[in-house]
């Protein structure tokens, strides 16, 4: 039920969901004063969150700093949240921003930073549920040259709390360094759900969004903006709710 629940919350949050509303109230209401009240909120909206400069500057809240790692972990935990879903093509595998999570895991891999990847994640769209992201991910790494005996798969997990309970589950008392790899905007979520289940992990956090250097291009309006909020909006409601329910 509070996976369903979170998706319906998080289709109403979206600044690109209160356009719609407002311009469709607007029509439907007989109102006359909140047909120009309703018009003038979509315009402003739109005006704010087609910012780009807006959105990183709300992204930076969430962003934890880059990590220069200095030891090396017997497992890696990759959060999935990065596969297209939708798109099936024989022998490929789709990938969103957030393939970075992934990337940079192999990287770390190659590197003999980690020992073994663990990817954690099943599923979590609700339009597809036969799709499994976990799966999918373990074929891409095996597809890359890591090796079955490198792999650890937790298949079961539809959002941040699962992984971590699940992962544990999976792991249980086995004592090993563990390093959580995420985006640099989820890992304050991701990184407290796993210390809520008593992991000892540390953090490297991937996929940033922030320029590091400004450009006057920033301030021009691009629809990429909207997905920047849409991406702050659930993240920051996220932490509230997490907190609310005890999940971190």
């Amino acid at each position: 039920m509070f996976f369903i629940l979170s998706k319906i919350l998080y289709f109403l949050i979206l600044p690109f969901s209160w356009i719609v509303i407002g311009l469709v109230w607007s029509v439907v209401t007989k109102n006359p004063t909140w047909q120009r009240r309703c018009r003038k909120i979509a315009v402003w909206v739109i005006i704010i969150f087609s910012n780009p400069w807006l959105s990183h500057q709300a992204f930076e809240l969430l962003e934890e700093k880059p990590v220069l790692l200095k030891k090396s972990y017997s497992v890696g935990i990759v959060l999935s949240g990065m596969v297209e879903t939708g798109i099936n093509i024989p022998g490929q595998t789709h990938l969103s921003q957030s393939a970075d999570r992934i990337i940079e895991a192999v990287k770390l891999y190659n590197q003999g930073t980690i020992q073994k990847i663990l990817i954690t994640g099943g599923k979590a769209e609700i339009n597809f549920p036969n799709e499994n992201e976990g799966e999918n991910l373990v074929n891409l790494l095996k597809s890359l040259g890591v090796p079955d005996t490198a792999i650890l798969l937790e298949n079961r997990a539809r959002n941040t709390f699962e992984n971590a309970k699940f992962t544990k589950e999976l792991l249980g008392d086995q004592s090993g360094d563990y390093l959580l790899i995420t985006s640099a905007f989820h890992m304050k979520r991701a990184s407290a759900c796993f210390r809520k289940q008593n992991f000892d992990i540390d953090t490297y956090p991937v996929d940033f969004q922030v320029p590091t250097e400004f450009s006057w291009s920033q301030l021009i309006p691009k629809s990429s903006a909207f997905e920047n909020w849409n991406t702050v909006t659930k993240e920051m409601v996220g932490l509230i709710v997490y907190k609310m329910v005890g999940y971190i």
